[in-house]
């Protein structure tokens, strides 16, 4: 994941994955609403969040995989504003 940032605010966010469909799902639900947020916005996106997004929580064994996109979302975030 990669995220463009400037001013405090997320100008873009992108993915690559070799993933399974639900962590590619969520990856694109997270960079989608993550482009144009604040960085202190960026905190409401979260697991609740992503299941509202996906329309239901997932299978306790598939947990891992929607929590990826988001705890790499805010590495990405924290590198990008250490970086800076």
């Amino acid at each position: 994941m990669q995220v463009r940032v400037n001013d405090g605010a997320i100008l873009d966010a992108r993915f690559t994955a070799d993933a399974c469909a639900l962590c590619i799902a969520s990856a694109s639900l997270v960079t989608e609403a993550a482009r144009g947020l604040s960085l202190k916005e960026t905190s409401g996106l979260d697991l609740g969040w992503l299941e509202v997004a996906l329309e239901g929580a997932p299978p306790p064994g598939r947990k891992k995989c929607v929590v990826l996109p988001l705890d790499t979302l805010h590495r990405a975030i924290a590198s990008a504003t250490s970086d800076a």
